[in-house]
């Protein structure tokens, strides 16, 4: 609440300070300038809570990742997984860990052009279905990948990546 001094040329109380109000006499009582600046410490409190609250939410998290994978950066990449992280690209062997994801990411993260076309995005709790098209140019051959995958996201990260695609297409235009 702002006050007015009655009399601005006589010394003020103790108790009011002066704020930077408009009025060159405006008087704080005390405290209200305090809990205007906690009200909006809260507000920007709650606001970055609520983004990370999204950043953590399993779809944006698998989002975040496939938007991630034109920068075709490992570490980055290998960052959106638990160190115990599961990925299993249905032609290969399933892999576990950090080390092993990043032996099948090399094989094609670093191609040009890569993308990934979410095309349908469905959430239930901690999983994450898409259905997708991957493309990439490997040794200048255009492949254009249709997948499906399923994650699953503890904690804000993959903790298990499984994509399915048919391997003769991919065969067929990688050569």
């Amino acid at each position: 609440m702002v006050l007015a001094h009655p009399n601005p040329t006589q010394p003020q109380p103790p108790a009011l300070r002066k704020s930077p109000a408009p009025s060159p006499h405006a008087l704080v009582l005390p405290g209200e300038r305090e809990a205007r600046v906690a009200r909006r410490l809260s507000r920007q409190h709650a606001a970055g809570c609520a983004t990370r609250a999204r950043m953590n939410d399993p779809e944006t998290v698998a989002r975040n990742f496939f938007a991630a994978w034109p920068r075709r950066n490992m570490e980055e990449l290998l960052g959106y997984f638990t160190d115990d992280a599961l990925y299993h690209n249905m032609p290969l062997e399933p892999v576990t860990g950090k080390d092993g994801i990043r032996e099948v990411l090399n094989m094609f993260i670093f191609s040009e052009g890569l993308e990934a076309e979410l095309v349908q995005v469905a959430t239930r709790g901690d999983v994450v279905f898409t259905e997708r098209v991957d493309r990439m140019t490997l040794a200048g051959k255009r492949v254009v990948l249709p997948c499906a995958g399923v994650m699953e996201i503890r904690g804000g990260k993959i903790a298990a990546w499984r994509d399915y695609f048919d391997l003769a297409t991919w065969q067929r235009q990688a050569g």
